[in-house]
C-alpha cells in the first residue's frame, strides 16, 4: 500500500478506498496493545510498533480528507504514542527535530542531527535522551529496496528501532490530522498533553514528552500553512 500511495497516478479514489478497511483494522488492533501484551508477552510490543509505523507512514501520504471518519480513533492512538502511554517506563526521544526545525530551536533540540560525520554520530550518542546508535539494518531491512537508487550509498543513520520509528511517524501523522479537527477537540488534546506533562514523575521522561509535544505542534503548523 505504501508503494501505491507513493505514486500519485496509482493512488486514485478507488485505490485509497480499498486501503481504508485495512487501516481501520490496524487501528483497532493497536488499541488493544495492553491485552495483546498480557496474552502473548512483551515480544508483541515491537511487532505492534512495526504495524503502527507502516500505518502512520501510509496516512502521511494519503489526503487527510479520505480518512476523516477515523480521526477520533487515530488521534487517540497518536496522542498515546506521543505521550508514551503504552510504556510507563519509556523515555523515548524523537528524532524528527532535525526535519521540522531550522532555526535556533534546531540548535537546542537537535544540534548534531543531520550530520553524516563521525563527530555528529558521537555527539548524538552522548545526548541524554538520544536514541541514535540503536539503529540497525535489522530494524527495517526494507530500507535497502524502498529508497531511491541514487541514495543507496547513504545508509547512515541506520533504521531506528520499531518503537523509535513509530514515535517519529506518529508526530508527522499528528501534524497532518490536528489542523483538520474541531477547535473544541484541539483544546481537549492540548489540555491532555498539559496534564500528562505535569504528572510525569521522572525529569527525563517529562523532557522527552515535552519535546515530542512541541514537535507535534510544529508539524501541525507546517502542514497547516
Amino acid at each position: 500500500m505504501l508503494a501505491v500511495a507513493n505514486q500519485r497516478e496509482l493512488a486514485d479514489d478507488e485505490a485509497i478506498k480499498a486501503m481504508l478497511l485495512p487501516i481501520e483494522c490496524a487501528l483497532v488492533m493497536s488499541s488493544q496493545v495492553g491485552t495483546l501484551i498480557r496474552s502473548y508477552g512483551t515480544k508483541m510490543r515491537a511487532l505492534i510498533s512495526c504495524v503502527r509505523v507502516r500505518v502512520y507512514q501510509l496516512l502521511i501520504l494519503l489526503p487527510p480528507k479520505s480518512y476523516e471518519q477515523m480521526f477520533h480513533s487515530l488521534l487517540r492512538e497518536l496522542v498515546a504514542e506521543v505521550t508514551l502511554s503504552d510504556d510507563q517506563g519509556s523515555q523515548m526521544m524523537t528524532a524528527v527535530a532535525g526535519l521540522l526545525c531550522s532555526g535556533a530551536e534546531h540548535t537546542l533540540l537537535a544540534p548534531w542531527s543531520g550530520g553524516a560525520t563521525d563527530q555528529a554520530l558521537v555527539e548524538d550518542q552522548l545526548q541524554t535522551l538520544s536514541h541514535i546508535g540503536s539503529g540497525a539494518l535489522e530494524n527495517d531491512s526494507t530500507c535497502l529496496i524502498s529508497g531511491s537508487a541514487k541514495d543507496v550509498h547513504n545508509l547512515w543513520p541506520e533504521p531506528d528501532t520499531p518503537q523509535a520509528a513509530c514515535l517519529d511517524a506518529a508526530i508527522q501523522a499528528y501534524g497532518k490530522v490536528f489542523p483538520m479537527i474541531p477547535d473544541r477537540q484541539k483544546l481537549q488534546i492540548t489540555e491532555h498533553f498539559a496534564d500528562v506533562i505535569k504528572n510525569c514523575k521522572h525529569a527525563q521522561r517529562q523532557q522527552a514528552v515535552c519535546c515530542s509535544r512541541y514537535l507535534c505542534r510544529t508539524s501541525a503548523t507546517l502542514c497547516y500553512f
